[in-house]
């Protein structure tokens, strides 16, 4: 019970320390902030690729398909046969 009490009275005599300021706080948010903007341009770049990379594979498809097949005149074949 002593011990606590030279406790208590030592926490309650000794000041409060001073905080230092962190000195790393300002270059954490600097780069934080750039992580930010590079992550955003990266997410538009992205996005702009998949785009890019859909349109051409769409044409190369349909181009691929044109000169396999002629689908449309299949259908019409098939729709002609079945309807025998």
């Amino acid at each position: 019970m002593i011990a606590d009490t030279i406790i208590v009275v030592l926490v309650c005599i000794i000041p409060a320390q001073h905080q230092d300021k962190n000195r790393f706080k300002d270059a954490f948010e600097k780069a934080d902030r750039q992580f930010d903007i590079e992550l955003s341009e990266l997410a538009k770049a992205s996005e702009e690729s998949a785009k890019s990379a859909a349109l051409k594979t769409k044409r190369e498809r349909e181009e691929a398909m044109r000169d396999f097949c002629d689908f449309k005149a299949l259908l019409k074949k098939m729709s002609y046969e079945g309807g025998r």
